[in-house]
């Protein structure tokens, strides 16, 4: 049974799921453009706004699922939906409390799972394991000379 007590697997699936997740919205949303821009428009944000969530959302995703910057990736994206829950959802006036949080249920969950990955780093089945730095031998590659092995060591197995 201890394959099902281990947390790099666990950490994996969550960070594949909302990877993807924000991966699949991001283009959902460059398929639409106009539609983006209009709908941004329409909640009070600048419609040049659309394209830098939508880069956000499908580079911070793809950053999860491979498991590197996860810190960086985590925290934009952990505002995408702060944005998304508490602007959009837990604005609409004249809603009781339990409908605004049924309507923004989903997005505290990935608001959630997004700072979960920031706080535990993305275990040890991630890209980052292959990193010179990542393990024992205290070299320092690329990656991690621009931040991007933060918390890389971090919610590993031991």
């Amino acid at each position: 049974m201890k394959f099902f007590q281990n947390k790099s697997i666990g950490l994996l699936i969550l960070r594949v799921f909302l990877g993807g997740t924000f991966v699949f919205h991001g283009i959902l949303k460059f398929k639409d453009m106009a539609g983006t821009k209009e709908f941004f428009t329409q909640i009070g944000f600048s419609s040049a706004l659309a394209p830098l969530v939508a880069v956000i959302e499908v580079v911070a995703g793809l950053a999860m699922i491979f498991g590197v910057f996860t810190l960086y990736a985590g925290a934009l994206l952990a505002i995408i939906m702060a944005v998304a829950a508490f602007k959009l959802k837990w604005g609409i006036p004249n809603v009781p409390f339990m409908q605004k949080y049924l309507l923004s249920e989903i997005d505290l969950s990935l608001l959630a799972s997004a700072i979960a990955i920031m706080f535990t780093g993305p275990g040890k089945y991630s890209v980052m394991k292959y990193c010179k730095c990542h393990g024992t031998d205290g070299g320092e590659c690329g990656i991690c000379k621009i931040g991007g092995c933060e918390g890389a060591n971090e919610g590993q197995d031991k």
